[in-house]
């Protein structure tokens, strides 16, 4: 077996406290507080098919199904 030196104890020592001091601080650290989770389902679009000049009517079911209030900008991008 290996004799260990001043420094190699040292090191380890340095080693040790290292990894407390992160496991401390990762203890510490506060989790990013809960945001609105949003969810678009049931995309309508009546009727599927139109001519140009004709109306169609487009419509979705945005829920937040977060833990959390919240807003969200739903895009439609008609091509």
């Amino acid at each position: 077996m290996a004799k260990l030196t001043k420094t190699q104890k040292v090191g380890a020592g340095l080693g040790i406290f290292g990894l407390i001091t992160a496991i401390v601080a990762a203890v510490k650290a506060k989790a990013a507080p809960p945001v609105g989770e949003f969810e678009v389902t049931d995309l309508v679009i009546s009727p599927p098919e139109v001519y140009v000049g004709e109306p169609v009517e487009i419509s979705a079911l945005v829920t937040n199904i977060g833990a959390e209030r919240g807003t969200k900008t739903v895009t439609l991008k008609v091509s």
